[in-house]
């Protein structure tokens, strides 16, 4: 089970001045195995899977984790690939 209330991406953050709306994020194998994120160019899409990815890494690592709340499992591998020019900060 993944589930983050509050969480942020801490890298967005910290260039756009902490203009970043938290994010909640519910997955678990029961209720939810695929997802289908839509929305317009430049809407978040990317950031959003890539925020969800950074926080499971350091979580993964023992980092703090920049979420309200956040409960994680371990995980033997965190693979996201966006776009051709997955280019991110």
């Amino acid at each position: 089970v993944v589930d983050l209330r509050g969480a942020r991406h801490v890298l967005v953050e910290e260039v756009t001045d902490g203009a970043f709306i938290k994010n909640d994020v519910v997955m678990d194998r029961e209720s939810s195995r695929m997802f289908v994120i839509t929305g317009p160019n430049m809407g978040g899409k990317s950031t959003f899977i890539r925020m969800v990815a950074l926080v499971s890494l350091m979580n993964q690592v023992g980092c703090f984790v920049p979420c309200d709340s956040a409960t994680l499992p371990l995980f033997s591998a965190v693979m996201c690939r966006v776009g051709a020019s997955d280019l991110q900060l």
